[in-house]
């Protein structure tokens, strides 16, 4: 994530938990960045996996330290979407494919 210095910027690795996954977006929560605003893009980077995410909803949580951030993925590779997959606690691909075909 960006973080903004006296003269420059510079990129921090930032750990961030996995809250939800969507087809087009993930929700994040992390460290609190006051700089970031609606539309911000940030770079994004999972077990070697990299992209980019747009910032689209900021909500606050309890923790004035850490933000719920709802993100959209920007022209995401199959290779990062199944790793934000298999981050979160949600069925990997396989398991969401059976469930779709067994549905009646």
């Amino acid at each position: 994530m960006p973080r903004r210095g006296k003269w420059k910027t510079r990129a921090v690795d930032e750990a961030v938990r996995v809250d939800d996954v969507s087809a087009t977006g993930i929700g994040i929560v992390a460290t609190t960045v006051p700089g970031f605003q609606r539309g911000t893009k940030v770079p994004i980077v999972a077990h070697g996996h990299a992209g980019e995410i747009a910032i689209r909803r900021i909500t606050p949580t309890d923790n004035p330290n850490e933000t719920r951030y709802g993100v959209e993925l920007l022209r995401p590779t199959r290779d990062l979407v199944e790793e934000l997959l298999a981050q979160s606690e949600i069925a990997g691909r396989a398991e969401l494919e059976d469930n779709w075909n067994r549905a009646t």
